[in-house]
């Protein structure tokens, strides 16, 4: 019987441009053929729209890329694909080569005169600009001595030259750079004292790699750029946007609540294939200055075996390197600075097949102790019996002992309602190990919280009452119930953690609910100024469910009655208005600075949580480094 082939494949719904700068025949006049290419892609972003593809062949492209296409949310074939011919390395660049004449300041420290071409009207000038997000306005030409940082940035030898706020600073500083008072010079510290061979210097030219041509409304997924990229490099734009690696550095500020962050790009690694961060960010010592983490390459779900990459940093993560020590895989560090114990713990996990469609791991977890930095070890410990849970934070409190809080589920799939579990523990009086007992089981309002209380995370007031914020999955609206807005819950101790309030919603001190999704919250008292403080993602408007995770925000805590004191809410990330509506800023890796009390994270952005839809966006991995007042 005669019928219609339909084949199972998904059809090219637009066209296909074709760039090839090299290719003697290409010209921004040409069709875009395979046989008459385009010679650039901005050429080919100004003929593109829905469902086409930009193929771009090897080379160097120094443009900023009109975007004219939106996309469509619910049809990924439709997103504006630019993608590298495989096998071909394509770079997608803001700055230019630099090849200036060097006049020596002093030992290592040269000026420059910056290109005329940046000082033509309507030209855009990333070196008057102001580096501060909430301030953009122009900064140069600058009064008196301290010069803010700007937009621009200067590249060495295909390495970020550290900007400074002053030319003393420049000269004392090697791979450092500040632009002069009167906006029209560079002054820069090179590595090595030399000035870099001609062709190794480039300038940030451009505001964007890719920049759209319509409107954007961050809050309206269909005015947002739908796109993706694969296999390019894109780089060095003053302000770059979601597809880009992110420029050297980003500053906020909050003048009511005088915290400042400062946000630089995490050079070591930013590899897309990076599925997340494991573990922790942990001193190794008290009285060396190195940090170690774990980062995930891969991991296997069904046996929860990640491959990990280890790296220390002796400068409190500006610079990494990798260690191979005896870490077999990611653990947990908490470094008692007291005695100078560093203690880890990490899960053992068993597939249990025997539910079905709900099989999960079964999970030991295993601690061990170190009195030299985790050069030895102790003999590796059972978390006491019947503590099966997901171990989270440790925290040494006021009285000497440690609280630690376990995470249970105690309900059986598909349910999972978790329980935390506090245990205390105390030092053995040779240092050699740690014994525990359970303290207390806090629980939440079923009503509140589909599935119970997650992710805890502690820090003790300085009037020794403990805080405890937890994620929450709040209900929706239904038939036999109201449903609850998404929030995050907290509990108070003031009997060092033998007893818990009842778990309440968090808000600010005039009664009204902090809004957030259900995410990985954070909790500490500085020891810079002693205030409690929250990290948490913060939503303007009414959410449910895991999403949105679109913006952190820092903010102290008042204590009595406990509240979140709604000035000092800092944005630490947030995104960008071209950013894909489903982006998120979560699973930071914190760390108090050892010697200025300030509060680091470490934070890979755009968790694409093995979501295919969100790939190609922001794949960086950032040091965020929060300055507290004092």
């Amino acid at each position: 019987m005669a019928r219609e082939y339909i084949p199972n494949a998904w059809e090219q719904l637009g066209d296909i441009f074709y760039v090839a700068q090299k290719n003697s025949k290409a010209s921004d006049d040409n069709p875009g053929t395979e046989e008459l290419p385009l010679k650039t892609i901005s050429a080919a972003g100004a003929k593109a729209r829905d469902f086409d593809q930009i193929l771009i062949d090897d080379g160097v492209y120094r443009e900023q890329v009109p975007i004219t296409g939106h996309g469509i949310p619910w049809e990924a074939r439709s997103h504006l694909l630019f993608r590298a011919v495989p096998g071909k390395e394509v770079y997608l660049t803001g700055a230019d080569p630099f090849d200036a004449k060097w006049e020596e300041l002093a030992a290592g420290t040269y000026k420059a005169k910056l290109p005329e071409s940046l000082f033509d009207e309507g030209t855009y000038n990333p070196y008057e600009l102001s580096c501060v997000v909430d301030d953009l306005g122009e900064v140069r030409p600058a009064d008196g001595p301290d010069l803010p940082e700007t937009l621009g940035q200067i590249y060495a030898n295909d390495q970020p030259l550290e900007q400074l706020t002053s030319v003393q600073a420049v000269t004392d500083t090697p791979n450092s750079f500040v632009v002069s008072a009167d906006g029209k010079e560079i002054i820069c510290h090179f590595a090595n004292g030399k000035t870099p061979p001609a062709g190794t210097v480039e300038l940030t030219m451009r505001e964007r790699c890719f920049k759209p041509t319509f409107e954007v409304d961050k809050h309206n997924p269909y005015t947002v750029p739908l796109m993706q990229t694969k296999g390019m490099v894109i780089e060095r734009a003053a302000n770059p946007g979601a597809f880009s690696t992110s420029r050297p550095l980003v500053i906020r500020k909050n003048p009511r609540s005088g915290i400042v962050v400062r946000k630089t790009l995490d050079s070591i690694f930013h590899d897309p294939a990076v599925a997340t961060f494991e573990g922790n960010v942990s001193y190794l010592s008290k009285d060396k200055p190195t940090i170690f983490c774990s980062r995930i390459v891969r991991r296997s779900i069904r046996t929860d075996d990640p491959t990990a990459l280890h790296l220390i940093s002796d400068d409190d993560g500006r610079t990494w390197c990798k260690y191979d020590g005896d870490n077999l895989r990611p653990c947990f560090y908490f470094l008692d600075e007291e005695n100078g114990i560093l203690f880890r713990h990490w899960r053992d996990a068993l597939y249990d097949d025997t539910l079905g469609a709900f099989a999960e791991n079964v999970y030991t977890v295993f601690y061990q102790v170190s009195p030299d930095g985790g050069q030895t070890w102790s003999d590796a410990e059972k978390l006491p019996p019947d503590q099966t849970g997901f171990p989270q934070h440790l925290i040494k409190l006021q009285n000497g002992r440690l609280l630690w809080c376990i995470e249970e589920d105690i309900a059986p799939p598909p349910h999972f309602c978790g329980v935390t579990k506090t245990l205390l523990g105390t030092w053995r009086k040779d240092l050699s190990g740690i014994d525990w007992e359970l303290s207390a089981t806090i629980k939440s309002d079923p009503a509140i919280s589909m599935d119970g209380l997650g992710e805890p995370h502690a820090s003790q007031f300085a009037n020794g009452r403990i805080f405890m914020i937890f994620r929450s999955l709040t209900p929706l609206a239904a038939q036999n119930h109201p449903g609850f807005p998404g929030i995050k819950q907290f509990s108070v101790s003031d009997d060092n953690a033998r007893t818990w309030t009842t778990p309440a919603p968090l808000c600010y001190e005039d009664g009204d609910y902090v809004y957030s999704s259900a995410s990985y919250p954070d909790a500490f008292r500085s020891s810079k100024n002693g205030r409690p403080y929250v990290i948490i993602n913060i939503n303007e408007q009414l959410g449910h469910g895991c999403d949105p995770r679109t913006a952190l925000q820092i903010a102290e805590l008042s204590t009595d009655p406990v509240a979140v004191k709604r000035d000092t809410v800092t944005i630490i990330e947030e995104k960008l208005p071209e950013h894909h509506p489903m982006v998120r800023f979560s699973m930071w890796l914190p760390l108090e600075q050892r010697e200025t009390k300030n509060m680091l994270l470490f934070m890979k952005l755009m968790m694409s949580e093995y979501c295919p839809i969100r790939n190609g966006y922001d794949f960086n991995c950032h040091r965020y480094e929060i300055i507290l007042p004092d």
